[in-house]
């Protein structure tokens, strides 16, 4: 999840994580050799939350769902997904393909106001359509299709679109598409299975976020995985080219509005990723898709720089 608020608002907390023992995971994979540096309490193996890095799994699963016939990008939400939601959130009028390019114009769902729930164990944060009540009866701030505006709500309206295709958890179909063919099997969706003594637990401000990530996560950020295995995914979908035909992948790396974003993943020239903030987490991936070389770094903490993966590639 894309937590853009956390950034400021930790900024004015005191943080209990000293610079030496902040766990960090610094992956480059490049000319088919691995190099790996860990920090803190991190090991190669350790396991972090990737937040919105986690947003192209999503839409990779989803593509291979249009790869199958079972979906279209051009299907309109309300195809899919329970009337009222639709009408509650003034959705008629999106697509598939609106939401995963951020361009839907609805307001998104994450807030402080959700974070405090979460951490007080609010039913409406358990589930996604409870965690898009949030949202209900707001208006979106532009027509779909027209402008581009991050919003973590477009990602758990793709989650909804995909159980209801699948008729199966996201998770479980995350894990059957991508996760066990490409062999990430340090990957998984938190809250389903008991948080590895290789997951990274840390503080937000003075509060621990272990309990947290024992909730539920939806399609807008959700896994908990390593570097290694988020390297691995870019280099199968990107690279080798082995998850979806040409013509998704394209599609997936279509920029509709020359805003540097395509359907989970931004694109600056030949250099593609995603960013990712959750709580006690940031992450961020790059990779050239010319050669193939992908840079992957995870950190234990909301505060700390995320730049050295792009830095690979200057």
């Amino acid at each position: 999840m894309q937590r853009f608020f956390l950034i400021t608002v930790c900024a004015l907390i005191p943080s209990f994580t000293t610079a030496h023992s902040t766990p960090v995971v610094q992956y480059f994979w490049e000319n088919e050799t691995t190099n790996v540096i860990t920090k803190g309490r991190a090991k190669q193996e350790s396991q972090f939350a990737i937040a919105s890095v986690g947003k192209l799994f999503t839409a990779a699963a989803i593509a291979k769902l249009v790869d199958h016939g079972v979906l279209s990008f051009e299907d309109p939400l309300s195809k899919w997904i329970d009337p009222s939601v639709i009408q509650n959130l003034n959705a008629e009028d999106v697509t598939l393909a609106n939401a995963l390019n951020m361009t839907t114009g609805l307001p998104d769902y994450y807030s402080s106001d959700f974070v405090e729930d979460a951490f007080d164990d609010d039913p409406r944060t358990k589930t996604a359509q409870g965690a898009l009540r949030y949202v209900f009866g707001v208006a979106k701030s532009f027509q779909p299709g027209t402008r581009f505006e991050y919003s973590n709500t477009n990602y758990l309206l793709a989650q909804l679109v995909m159980e209801a295709a699948t008729k199966e958890p996201y998770a479980k179909t995350i894990e059957k598409s991508i996760f066990r063919p490409l062999g990430l099997n340090n990957s998984f969706v938190f809250g389903t299975k008991d948080l590895s003594p290789h997951f990274v637990s840390g503080h937000s401000g003075w509060r621990h976020v272990r309990e947290y990530y024992n909730g539920q996560g939806f399609g807008d950020g959700g896994i908990i995985s390593t570097a290694g295995d988020v390297a691995r995914f870019y280099r199968a979908l990107f690279w080798e080219k082995t998850v979806l035909k040409p013509a998704t992948l394209d599609r997936i790396l279509q920029d509709p509005l020359g805003v540097g974003y395509g359907m989970g993943v931004s694109i600056d020239g030949n250099i593609i990723g995603h960013s990712g903030a959750d709580l006690g987490f940031v992450s961020d991936v790059r990779m050239d898709i010319t050669t193939g070389n992908v840079a992957v770094i995870l950190i234990g903490s909301e505060r700390k720089d995320t730049g050295w993966a792009a830095d690979q590639f200057d």
